[in-house]
């Protein structure tokens, strides 16, 4: 009987999601909620910090210009603003954190690159990395304190793009290794590594000219925003490529 009035109880819990990429979103039962400017900021803080933080580390981050006690009290006024329908905060004596049912879309596209990284991905998780690693953190929040989780997720999910490349290379999904190739450059268009990894797409595929017409788009680029070549990477991929494999004897002259 326990069993069935917890069960009815979990039912009256709403699903409660937060997104924080590409922009923030609180949904709850897979509808977005409007929620106060404050909340928002508040939220996005703790989403960037896997869901819990220390009191005073939120609030000197929230009002860096205001003392720790008012910090402290503005955010206390923040938590009361919170809609306590959406169980979404769990307050603890000197943190606040997200609830342990709140979906957080960071933890889980963080945890998607480290196993890309790691080398534990499986052929879904590499085939879903163009897509889903395709976007930057909160993109239409100003908020200084932002900025470096934003580089580091971006450099996370950058690494994350070009390793899923070269193992869809090695998993013979060509087109998929060419997607997530270009999807990392679209995230930096002067990082040499993901023309290195686009590079390599086309080679494993076969396809030296469009190596090699990457290598003149890299090279013409850094040229004119940085007035430098390719590094030592990036030319060896050209090599291969005007080198290429050596051609069957019955073809010989």
């Amino acid at each position: 009987m326990a069993d069935a009035d917890t069960d009815v109880a979990d039912c009256t819990v709403p699903a409660v999601v937060l997104r924080v990429v590409p922009s923030l979103a609180l949904e709850v039962d897979s509808r977005p909620l409007a929620i106060p400017s404050r909340v928002r900021r508040l939220l996005a803080l703790l989403a960037v910090h896997d869901g819990a933080a220390a009191r005073h580390a939120l609030a000197g981050a929230l009002w860096p210009d205001s003392p720790l006690g008012r910090a402290t009290s503005n955010l206390s006024s923040t938590l009361w603003l919170v809609p306590e329908r959406t169980h979404v905060i769990a307050l603890e004596a000197h943190r606040v954190a997200l609830a342990p049912r709140v979906g957080l879309d960071l933890r889980e596209l963080r945890l998607l690159a480290r196993r890309i990284l790691d080398g534990h991905a499986d052929l879904t998780d590499l085939l879903a990395a163009a897509e889903r690693l395709s976007l930057d953190i909160a993109e239409d929040e100003d908020e200084p304190w932002l900025d470096p989780h934003r580089d580091s997720y971006r450099q996370l999910r950058l690494h994350a793009l070009e390793a899923a490349s070269a193992a869809l290379s090695d998993a013979g999904r060509h087109w998929q290794a060419v997607q997530a190739a270009q999807v990392a450059l679209a995230g930096d268009a002067l990082r040499e590594s993901a023309h290195a990894a686009l590079m390599a797409a086309h080679l494993a595929e076969g396809n030296r000219a469009e190596a090699l017409r990457q290598f003149e788009r890299c090279a013409a680029l850094l040229e004119t925003e940085l007035r430098i070549s390719p590094g030592p990477g990036v030319w060896a991929l050209r090599a291969l490529a005007l080198d290429g494999p050596d051609p069957p004897q019955d073809r010989l002259p």
